[in-house]
């Protein structure tokens, strides 16, 4: 008992010193549920030894398929993740902290290039209208929701692994577990017959592969 407060007050103060994640989203989210995500988000940067950079992490209802990903907007880092997404992981910081760690990952690794496909979205999710979150209407029009949902990151799947390899390091470094990772890969495989994975599923190495992978640790 006395070790799980002392971790969770070093957690606490942790993420609050080494503030490098930046939250945006669309949709309502509960107060506990978003600062319990950000305060995880905020401990694994604190491992990032070499990152500088601020992580925008942005939550959105306008990605209609669960899906996560990577890019570089304006020379700034930002990670979508899609609502379905974060519902279908029930909000939970621990089953999310394999996902950041991913895609952290990703521009660790310098996986991730400027690229200019989603300029026009984000410029309209940073114009100010994330104020309007939990509104039923949306944000974006016909055409750039299109474009935001046939978005490809493009990644090998050499990477994808080796995006996996980095994420299982740094939970270990952050005092996550292996079970943590292995939890959150679960959830995909369960998910990975649904039709509307289909698309997430096309980009990454089988998620049978991805637990072997990690398993081999």
């Amino acid at each position: 008992m006395r070790f799980t407060f002392i971790f969770s007050l070093l957690f606490f103060i942790t993420s609050s010193v080494y503030a490098k994640c930046s939250f945006e989203y669309d949709f309502f989210i509960p107060t506990e549920k978003l600062n319990n995500i950000s305060q995880m988000c905020n401990f694994l940067h604190k491992n990032i030894a070499a990152s500088s950079q601020i992580t925008n992490v942005l939550f959105t209802k306008e990605i209609e398929v669960p899906n996560a990903f990577a890019l570089v907007h304006k020379k700034s880092r930002i990670i979508l993740i899609s609502k379905s997404f974060l519902e279908i992981h029930n909000f939970d910081p621990k089953l999310l902290a394999f996902v950041l760690g991913h895609e952290l990952g990703h521009f660790e690794l310098g996986h991730v290039k400027s690229d200019n496909t989603l300029s026009n979205i984000l410029d309209s999710f940073k114009s100010g209208a994330l104020a309007s979150f939990g509104s039923d209407s949306s944000l974006l029009s016909s055409g750039l929701r299109f474009s935001l949902n046939s978005y490809d990151a493009k990644y090998s799947q050499s990477q994808e692994l080796a995006a996996d390899n980095y994420s299982y390091k740094l939970l270990l470094n952050s005092g996550f577990s292996k079970n943590d990772a292995l939890n959150s890969l679960a959830i995909l495989n369960r998910n990975s017959s649904s039709n509307s994975w289909a698309r997430f599923f096309s980009t990454h190495p089988s998620t049978q592969k991805r637990i072997e992978n990690i398993n081999s640790k």
